[in-house]
């Protein structure tokens, strides 16, 4: 398949914005676990529009077709479509159709959609006016079934591939997962090392991908004796990434300071600015930290860092608490930062 140029989350969510308030069909494919389809659910939340999901993977085209049945109509029909109860109704409102795993599905759901799709109508059913389908699948070259989308398909729809970057997804994960922080800080230190690479040949980061590490986050929240733990965690990621983030978490998270710590003494705490590990891990804290009453505190202690890690605590504390950038300390370091923010 030919590929349209890599987007990122940014990027996606601006185009899809667009695309569902003007409703446009599309296509979004990435890696498994990538946040393709918590991304469009995100947006139909946020832009209080109803999202009707439909996973392709477990359809059958009665499922997308209707149940044939008959019937004597007054037009003479003598067969009919009973689409799915739940399927919605003419509102005046826009409905998003998010059609998961399209790229698992058979030849025979994808056509049914196919002529779903350009018609707006199965049987006697038509969809509301207002209607968008966003399809989200996997790469063809992911392991495990997919099905290479035929011309006819891709010729109909915006395809767009989501490039999902560790630091992107650090940032997602705090703010809108309320991740660990650890977890985001790991990835940080080691810039990505293990974090899924997008190499399908690749066994070892198979497992190393966004969705994976979030469950390792829930994980951590359950408490479990830290024996169990350490297993639980190998059954997500494997054994090396797992240990790899066990040795960070004792060797490196534990020793430095806290948010809270450094927000308390932002002149003297701790800073190495010749080991950009550590920088990564104390952005990450104090970024999480922070709160509007100490702001001034914080803007202290990042005019200390290398501008890219101030950035990674600024902006953490932005996502993670909107009200911190109501504060005179973040709106004056904003203006004497403004070429790093729009580069």
């Amino acid at each position: 398949m030919l590929k349209s140029p890599l987007i990122n989350a940014q990027q996606l969510r601006v185009i899809i914005t667009s695309y569902i308030l003007n409703c446009t069909d599309a296509v979004v494919l990435g890696d498994a676990g990538g946040g393709k389809t918590s991304l469009v659910k995100d947006l139909c939340k946020y832009l209080d529009v109803h999202c009707h999901y439909l996973n392709m993977a477990i359809m059958s085209p009665i499922d997308d077709k209707g149940l044939p049945f008959i019937k004597h109509d007054d037009d003479g029909s003598w067969m009919i479509e009973a689409v799915p109860f739940n399927w919605p109704r003419e509102d005046g409102k826009i409905h998003v159709w998010l059609c998961d795993e399209v790229t698992r599905s058979t030849p025979a759901v994808l056509n049914a959609m196919l002529g779903f799709t350009d018609s707006r109508q199965l049987g006697g059913y038509r969809a509301p006016k207002k209607s968008v389908f966003i399809f989200t699948g996997n790469h063809t070259s992911d392991k495990g079934y997919t099905l290479e989308l035929d011309e006819a398909f891709r010729s109909r729809y915006s395809i767009l591939f989501l490039e999902q970057t560790w630091q992107e997804w650090c940032e997602r994960f705090l703010a809108e997962e309320e991740g660990e922080s650890c977890i985001a800080a790991f990835h940080r230190y080691h810039r990505g090392d293990w974090f899924f690479d997008g190499d399908p040949a690749n066994d070892e980061f198979q497992r190393c991908r966004a969705r994976t590490w979030s469950r390792v986050s829930e994980l951590l929240k359950q408490g479990l004796p830290n024996e169990f733990q350490e297993k639980a965690i190998i059954s997500y990621v494997g054994t090396r990434a797992a240990s790899a983030f066990k040795l960070f978490c004792t060797e490196i998270w534990g020793q430095l300071p806290d948010g809270d710590e450094i927000l308390a003494n932002p002149e003297t705490a701790l800073c190495p600015v010749d080991d950009l590990g550590k920088l990564a891990i104390l952005a990450t804290s104090v970024g999480r930290a922070v709160t509007p009453e100490l702001m001034n505190n914080l803007v202290k202690y990042i005019n200390r860092m290398p501008d890219e890690f101030a950035m990674i605590a600024i902006t953490d504390a932005a996502r993670l608490n909107p009200e911190n950038k109501k504060t005179a300390a973040f709106t004056t370091w904003q203006a004497e930062h403004s070429d790093l923010l729009h580069n």
